[in-house]
């Protein structure tokens, strides 16, 4: 179930996918020490739910396993080209679409909102998992 799992993750554009068990990670103490000292910046979701990103069984309650996707921000000199983006020249980090050009920014801020981006591939992901197995997925 793992390998199906992964491979269908990777086809729905993530770049990575990792399974792991719904333990408390081992970091969640040096996690918790850095919120408390306000590493966090502005970022401030990030202590409104720290409590669920050290224990997952505040999310799922019984759960077995957690799936891990990773996506990537970055282009290669290939996408950026077939998606009407390319490189002003080697020089400067500027970005050249056909009609326009992009100083440097950080490259979430490009494209379009990663959450609805990324939600829908997690929407799909799920189906998959429910077509899979249903509740027999709580233990990958």
């Amino acid at each position: 179930m793992k390998e199906a799992v992964h491979q269908r993750a990777l086809e729905l554009g993530f770049d990575d996918c990792r399974i792991t068990t719904a333990t408390p990670p081992d970091h969640a103490v040096e996690f918790q020490k850095w919120i408390a000292q306000k590493q966090h910046g502005e970022m401030g979701y990030l202590e409104r739910n720290a409590y669920k990103r050290v224990n997952p069984q505040e999310v799922l309650p019984g759960a077995k396993s957690v799936v891990v996707l990773a996506t990537s921000y970055h282009l290669s000199e290939c996408q950026m080209t077939n998606d009407k983006w390319t490189r002003e020249n080697a020089g400067d980090n500027s970005i050249r679409h056909s009609s326009f050009v992009i100083q440097p920014i950080a490259r979430y801020a490009r494209f379009k909102d990663y959450h609805d981006v990324i939600g829908e591939r997690l929407k799909q992901l799920t189906g998959f998992l429910n077509e899979r197995g249903g509740e027999g997925t709580r233990s990958l």
